[in-house]
């Protein structure tokens, strides 16, 4: 009976070695270039400064991304892990071909059980081959698949740049409607003084309110959030003080058209009584030093004449008087001289009235109940 020789046995040890060096050569090295692949594109992405751009674009669509390459970073963990279970395999049977290298060396008796055990020996490492084949090919998709996220990559730093640039102008846009100088106080044009202030502080100034201050304050809010990559914070403020500059505009325009509108009626008053009613003196003050209240004008010439308010408000025009009479007689033909050539010229003065009744009327009154008694008698 005739066994298996030392050198069948040498043979398949062979083949074995070259399977070993196969595995070593072509496979490892390969599956681990390909991981570490992955492995940098996930530290990149797990990197302060890009998940912070990733974060400040809010985009359902990198979401995704971001999702999907969660589930390949956990395959390639998962890979990391066969590929060290099937290697511990193979090194221990490569103790295991060691050993039977070492006892068949200068032997001459039949080796049947040796053979066989070099025969399972390769069998493993074939198998162990196939599963290593498999796993390279995986970690070879997922290296090509990871690869295109640095397309992705790219994608999120254009979004970010477009994104940033945008609200940059954005807020330079809001800002520059906020500061922009454009209307004169009506007390400084009054004095013929050239000075021009934003529409905030138009409103402030008449209003006596802080809208200024509160929108530069809300304007550095912007500021800090769009410095510290808070996009979606960022855009909602500034949108909303868009808003509410625009409704202050509507606002301030509204209170500009009836200021200059009191402004110009006071002026012509003024004008009317010098150069048609013979008034020597006619001085404009401001009610509580705020044109908004409206107009005072004070007019003199033997009798003094105060419209305590002259003042257009929503297109409604407004013209109260008081008056001293210095001189009696003729101040009731005076009063309607005045009231004929206030409305000649467009400005509502009806009648006015002193001490409860009507200056200039009263002697039509007087006609009337005359007229009514007489009446009676018959």
């Amino acid at each position: 009976m005739s066994g298996r020789k030392s050198w069948e046995v040498a043979s398949v040890l062979g083949e074995v070695e070259n399977v070993q060096k196969d595995i070593f050569n072509n496979y490892k090295s390969d599956i681990e270039n390909n991981l570490k692949v992955v492995d940098d594109v996930h530290k990149n992405i797990n990197n302060t400064e890009i998940q912070s751009k990733i974060d400040s674009i809010d985009d359902n669509s990198i979401k995704e991304e971001l999702q999907n390459f969660s589930k390949w970073f956990k395959r390639s963990k998962s890979i990391k892990n066969d590929v060290k279970f099937v290697f511990s395999k193979i090194e221990a049977k490569n103790l295991e071909a060691k050993k039977l290298r070492d006892n068949v060396v200068g032997k001459n008796h039949y080796m049947d059980n040796e053979y066989a055990q070099a025969e399972s020996i390769k069998k493993a490492l074939n198998q162990q081959k196939k599963e290593l084949i498999a796993l390279k090919d995986e970690s070879l998709i997922l290296k090509n698949t990871t690869i295109k996220l640095t397309n992705f990559l790219k994608n999120v730093e254009d979004l970010y740049t477009a994104k940033k640039t945008f609200l940059q102008e954005l807020l330079d846009n809001v800002q520059a409607r906020f500061t922009k100088q454009e209307i004169v106080l009506i007390e400084d044009f009054a004095e013929d003084i050239d000075r021009k202030v934003s529409k905030c502080q138009y409103y402030d100034n008449y209003k006596k309110t802080s809208t200024t201050q509160e929108i530069e304050t809300m304007l550095n809010s912007a500021r800090e959030m769009l410095n510290e990559n808070d996009f979606s914070s960022c855009e909602n403020l500034l949108k909303n003080i868009d808003l509410r500059l625009n409704n202050l505009f509507q606002e301030t325009d509204k209170i500009q058209e009836d200021i200059n509108s009191s402004f110009a009626l006071v002026l012509k008053v003024r004008d009317l009584m010098i150069d048609e009613i013979n008034f020597r003196e006619a001085e404009v003050d401001l009610i509580d030093g705020n044109p908004i209240n409206g107009f005072m004008l004070t007019c003199k010439n033997g009798d003094t004449i105060i419209f305590d308010e002259i003042k257009v408000d929503d297109g409604k025009v407004t013209v109260e008087l008081d008056h001293q009479e210095r001189v009696n007689g003729s101040c009731g033909v005076r009063w309607k001289d005045m009231k004929d050539v206030l409305n000649k010229n467009g400005i509502p003065l009806l009648d006015v009235i002193k001490d409860g009744k009507s200056v200039i009327h009263r002697s039509r009154v007087k006609d009337v109940r005359d007229e009514i008694k007489k009446e009676r008698s018959r």
